[in-house]
């Protein structure tokens, strides 16, 4: 963030500046009390699970600048610093911590002329944002969403990052309801946006695929005439999208009618992917730094980004090389022992789900195959037949052991028995405590083993078992 005095914050957040100099100098915000640092203000939120405000005398204790707290607390809080002796900590008061946050953020980045990527979508978003920023920081300094900091507080803090050694700026957009895109877009006036695809995510909250499609479609009603709107040609709720832009769209895909097609996709083991493509009458070679080869949707993509923001297409495809990995999103770490771990955990649906075994299947051809999968959330009525489809999908991978875990494990496992696999060489777990037993007591070593689920089932503690039980 560029230094800000606490009046110009106050002015910028819709806050009153109860007590504190107006001139004294902020250089950053922060949400959580165990990192603050001199100079910094905190920003009390309320959770689900916590209360910021809670934490505020900590803060002050660890020697924020100032608070910043909702107007029912702040009785509390100024008799907390007095009883400390902190009374010279800078006290802003709101009405509401989210919305004055977003209100900052928004306020601020208006302070900035730069191009602007929003990435939404049912499944990649978090990697073509990273190739995506990648693609830019060939020509742009480029900052971009950290992990997946998507939603009502992450995008703001994100934003808050801006500086003016800053010239792109790249964020994700994730969402649970409809309306809820349309808001963040409001808050990070994006100039470009990127559809990667739409699936049955949070079908049981939107009740239907026109509806999962309708509310990423927000983005690019959201983006201006001189804007662009990038859209999978493969994907016809997608391109359905294209009909109420006021935007330019472009296309990527293997359609003929893209924009930019994809003609081929080869595979390179962990280096990655090869994909040829046709883009305006010329044809190109790109090296897309991830395997699985449906990740030349997702370069294709970040390359019209590319372009739509100045660069040439050789510039974009260049820029593929500086692709920065989101921790948990196809992180491959081959081990002393000879295991190639592949820790997709962050996400699942049905279609990842597929394209991430079909990646692992095809890495290292002579080693043995592991899947070690949990339940797939938010799918609604979908749940039990997308559950028996991806254990009948591994089943007939050829992987060696099927390790399911959660609420449907069995439903996965149905599924692989029908396909033809062994029952056993199929184990059950509850959770991804009894995973990681499980798994670590069988002869593990020298296998390729995906572990891939949505984020609630917790298997980063499978992957974290076989890292330290290798170590040991």
């Amino acid at each position: 963030m560029e230094p800000m005095t606490l009046a110009q914050i106050a002015e910028l957040a819709g806050a009153a500046l109860v007590t504190g100099d107006r001139e004294s100098v902020v250089y950053d915000i922060t949400t959580d009390s165990r990192q603050v640092r001199p100079g910094e203000i905190f920003w009390a939120l309320r959770g689900e699970r916590f209360d910021g405000h809670d934490f505020s005398l900590a803060a002050a204790r660890a020697g924020a600048l100032g608070l910043v707290c909702e107007q029912g607390q702040l009785h509390r809080i100024r008799a907390e610093l007095a009883d400390s002796g902190l009374n010279d900590t800078a006290l802003l008061v709101v009405e509401d911590t989210l919305l004055a946050l977003q209100q900052l953020a928004r306020e601020y980045r208006r302070l900035f002329s730069l191009p602007v990527v929003a990435v939404t979508g049912s499944a990649g978003k978090t990697t073509t944002k990273d190739l995506t920023a990648g693609v830019l920081s060939t020509r742009y300094p480029t900052l971009k969403t950290p992990g997946n900091f998507n939603n009502e507080i992450g995008l703001p803090l994100t934003l808050l990052e801006l500086n003016q050694t800053h010239e792109a700026l790249v964020v994700e957009m994730g969402m649970r309801g409809s309306g809820q895109i349309a808001a963040l877009a409001q808050i990070a006036v994006p100039t470009v946006g990127i559809v990667t695809n739409v699936h049955p995510v949070h079908l049981e909250l939107l009740g239907s695929m026109s509806a999962i499609a309708a509310a990423k479609g927000e983005l690019i009603q959201a983006l201006p005439r001189e804007g662009y709107g990038i859209l999978n040609a493969d994907d016809p709720l997608v391109m359905s999208l294209a009909e109420d832009a006021r935007c330019s769209v472009l296309t990527f895909g293997k359609s003929p009618q893209a924009d930019l097609q994809i003609l081929q996709v080869t595979a390179k083991g962990q280096r990655g992917i090869v994909m040829d493509f046709a883009y305006l009458g010329s044809r190109y070679e790109a090296v897309v730094p991830i395997p699985g080869a449906h990740n030349a949707s997702n370069g294709a993509a970040a390359i019209l980004a590319g372009v739509a923001c100045g660069l040439t297409v050789q510039e974009a495809v260049r820029g593929l090389a500086n692709y920065s990995p989101s921790p948990m999103r196809m992180e491959v770490a081959t081990l002393p022992n000879g295991t190639v771990l592949v820790n997709d955990a962050y996400n699942a649906n049905p279609a990842a789900m597929e394209a991430a075994i079909d990646t692992v299947a095809q890495m290292e051809r002579d080693k043995p195959l592991w899947l070690v999968l949990g339940d797939m959330l938010e799918l609604g009525d979908l749940a039990e037949s997308a559950h028996r489809q991806v254990g009948c999908y591994a089943g007939k991978s050829g992987a060696e052991r099927l390790i399911v875990v959660g609420e449907f494990a069995e439903l996965m496992a149905q599924g692989a028995r029908e396909a033809g696999m062994p029952a056993d060489r199929i184990h059950l777990c509850a959770d991804a405590t009894e995973a990681r037993t499980v798994t670590l007591s069988l002869p593990w070593q020298a296998r390729v083993i995906l572990v891939k689920a949505s984020r609630g089932v917790g298997l980063e503690a499978v992957v974290n078992g076989f890292k330290e039980a290798d170590v040991d």
